[in-house]
């Protein structure tokens, strides 16, 4: 992985943020609601950095396509969930699936085989449409352009942590220390929370 791939994955990212603070002025709480929210669910947070880690893992044309299966998915699932009009009664659901995907996301990096770019953007976009439609559920009749703007920035955010974050354990295996060992235990952790999330949910 070269650093000028690395530079290109992370500026594709952000490039996500900045246009949205260009224009501060412009239904304003709505997107500083859709920028927060990822960041204040610790759900939500270690899903997103175990896809910036699976990603980073994962290395070559998944170091994109990873992070934008998630952002399409998510927006899809966001975008869809806004025309239901039972989301009120069913966005528990949306939550469900994002605590099941911590677990999900942690076993793939636990895993001491890498699994497959295909197996991994398949389930990554599946869950992923949980988050949107998660995401969705916590608008509260915010302007659902601005919100889905900010949603999506965070996430890119919280993407680009999780790649600079794996890159740089990855690296360290080049030392005295084995990163690809160093991403395994970070994503068991990330499974073993999402298992106990999981379990508080439905215990």
């Amino acid at each position: 992985m070269t650093r000028k791939t690395l530079g290109a994955v992370l500026l594709l990212l952000v490039a996500f943020v900045g246009p949205a603070f260009a224009h501060p002025n412009h239904a304003d709480h709505a997107f500083s609601d859709g920028f927060a929210h990822p960041w204040f669910g610790v759900d939500h947070l270690a899903a997103m950095l175990g896809v910036g880690l699976l990603a980073a893992r994962l290395g070559g044309r998944g170091l994109w396509l990873v992070p934008a299966a998630f952002l399409g998915a998510m927006t899809l699932g966001a975008v869809a969930s806004w025309g239901d009009g039972s989301l009120a009664q069913t966005a528990w659901w949306g939550e469900l699936g994002v605590m099941f995907s911590v677990a999900v996301y942690g076993l793939l990096l636990a895993r001491k085989q890498t699994t497959s770019l295909a197996v991994c953007l398949l389930l990554v976009a599946t869950f992923a449409l949980f988050h949107g439609y998660a995401h969705a559920a916590e608008a509260n009749g915010a302007a659902v352009a601005p919100y889905l703007v900010g949603m999506v920035s965070a996430t890119a955010a919280l993407h680009a942590t999780g790649i600079a974050a794996g890159v740089g354990l990855m690296r360290l295996a080049n030392g005295q220390v084995n990163g690809d060992r160093l991403v395994r235990t970070s994503g068991a952790a990330i499974a073993a929370l999402g298992i106990m999330l999981l379990a508080g949910q439905l215990i």
